[in-house]
């Protein structure tokens, strides 16, 4: 995997959480958002 800044990892959640926004509810978008904060 190549290495992201954490600018591009920041675009490539929130292109994910639109795409998916309406498929996930709350929990698990909390959880993204956590697992990419830990990153």
């Amino acid at each position: 995997m190549t290495t992201l800044t954490a600018q591009q990892i920041a675009c490539v959640y929130a292109w994910l959480a639109q795409l998916f926004s309406r498929e996930l509810d709350d929990e698990q978008l909390t959880q993204i958002a956590s697992a990419q904060m830990a990153e």
